[in-house]
């Protein structure tokens, strides 16, 4: 086992700084870490073979299934269960900080019970971000028991994306009249996150001032053709079917009134957290945390729903909106990334001296 008294501890991240611009989540993570003198590495194989680590901290392995092809699949997963097992055999601890507790697309649905049968029993740790998740973590997983479990929250991306403009330079930037009521969908559109359903219920809601924007990359591409089968003939749709880069977030979510996660499967979400951060109220399935996510902020700030998105839902939702007598933006001091790298880092600690 490495030891502890190492200064400063290492820590090789899968991912660590990759590609902040999709989700800016794992580089705000490692950032704040290495003011605790934490320094972390990029994962690579090699890295893994050669260099001198205390922690080897894992996320989405989940991503590894994200393969149409099974042959290509059951390689990527059959690396990823090797790494593990090279990283233990090198005295090198496992966390695995848990997003998603299944694959979204469930392509391979036996190949995947078999990675997370072998993933399970070899973490030495795992990091749930509410305790509504890891209780379903342990539900879902029981040999996770035989590990180390922590709670450490989803920080918030206030400090991470440009100043925010006003509801009126956002509408005016986007053209939406100032009297319209948006409704807004970001992220990216996969069939999981059942943006269809959200078109479906908007489109039977018959009132001219309400506008729906869909905003994100579709992953297929196919998912863009249906939402955009879907909206056909509705003027009162846009569909903005691409990646939204960082500079236009704020943009796009400050000219919304009401942010609608329709999701038919879910334990975290980070777009919530980030729609939150910009004081926009959001509409999400009552699954994963989001329960514990309206606890923590009020339920003017987050509204959830059982069963499908409906019309009645969404106009429910919308008829809620009053922007005179909602609170002042939600507290998320709770989410400050130096209090969740400090967290984590007693995470690394706790898991190198058991």
């Amino acid at each position: 086992m490495p030891q502890t008294g190492l200064d400063p501890l290492r820590v090789l991240a899968w991912p660590a700084y990759y590609d902040p611009e999709e989700n800016p989540y794992n580089a705000q993570l490692y950032s704040h870490l290495s003011r605790l003198r934490v320094e972390t590495d990029e994962w690579s194989p090699a890295r893994l073979r050669s260099g001198s680590y205390h922690v080897l901290h894992l996320h989405w392995p989940d991503l590894e299934l994200h393969e149409a092809s099974a042959v290509r699949a059951a390689r990527r997963a059959g690396r990823l269960v090797t790494h593990l097992l090279v990283a233990r055999a090198r005295g090198i601890r496992i966390v695995w900080t848990i997003h998603n507790l299944r694959s979204h697309e469930r392509w391979h649905p036996l190949l995947e019970e078999a990675m997370w049968w072998c993933l399970t029993r070899l973490v030495h740790a795992h990091i749930s971000l509410t305790e509504a998740a890891q209780t379903a973590a342990y539900r879902r997983f029981p040999a996770l028991r035989r590990a180390q479990g922590f709670v450490v929250q989803h920080g918030h991306f206030r400090d991470v994306l440009p100043e925010p403009v006003t509801r009126e330079e956002a509408r005016r930037e986007l053209a939406v009249p100032g009297d319209a009521v948006m409704v807004l969908f970001f992220g990216l559109v996969r069939a999981y996150k059942n943006v269809d359903a959200l078109v479906r219920a908007f489109r039977a809601l018959r009132d001219d001032r309400l506008l729906l924007l869909v905003a994100g990359r579709p992953e297929p591409a196919s998912i863009g053709d249906r939402v955009a089968a879907s909206a056909a003939g509705d003027p009162r749709i846009r569909l903005r079917l691409e990646f939204i880069p960082t500079a236009e977030v704020s943009v796009v979510l400050m000219a919304a009134d009401l942010v609608v996660l329709p999701y038919r499967d879910i334990l975290n979400s980070g777009t919530a957290i980030l729609a939150l951060g910009f004081g926009r109220p959001v509409l999400v399935p009552a699954l994963g945390s989001l329960p514990d996510l309206q606890a923590a902020v009020g339920g003017a700030y987050v509204r959830t729903y059982t069963g499908p998105l409906t019309a009645g839902v969404l106009a429910q939702a919308i008829a809620s909106l009053d922007s005179g007598a909602r609170p002042a933006p939600p507290d998320l001091s709770s989410l400050d990334w130096p209090a969740i790298a400090e967290r984590t880092l007693h995470v690394y600690r706790a898991v190198l001296t058991s």
